[in-house]
């Protein structure tokens, strides 16, 4: 007969979740601190559909996978409903200053894109 474990798995949850969270935090940190050193940008690569009405090379806002706006000029030979893959830098966390309590939620980054190649 298995047993219900429901409790200790929480617990588990719980803990491992607080690991992730202070290792996402050191990693924007240890990105900062390389930015602020003049090292290069952290980037990623987002999806954006082109949005109906939008033509080539024009300039359109759009929504890209990670739920930022992204600024791109649609390419040559693109339609609406066409998906992009778009590098975009990283928003990084701002400097930390120890006196001040830190705020929580997620920064909302509009950033100009540039077209890069699908991952093979």
């Amino acid at each position: 007969m298995a047993r219900d474990d429901t409790a200790g798995l929480q617990a588990l949850f719980k803990q491992r979740q607080a690991t992730a969270q202070n290792v996402i935090g050191d990693l924007g940190k240890l990105q900062r601190q390389l930015a602020d050193l003049g090292g290069p940008k952290p980037t990623h690569v987002v999806s954006v559909t082109v949005p109906a009405g939008a033509k080539e090379g024009e300039s359109i806002e759009a929504k890209a996978s990670d739920g930022s706006t992204v600024r791109i000029t649609v390419p040559a030979g693109t339609s609406p409903g066409a998906t992009l893959h778009v590098r975009v830098p990283v928003a990084l966390p701002p400097p930390v200053d120890p006196t001040v309590p830190v705020a929580q939620g997620t920064p909302v980054v509009t950033t100009t894109a540039e077209p890069v190649e699908p991952a093979k």
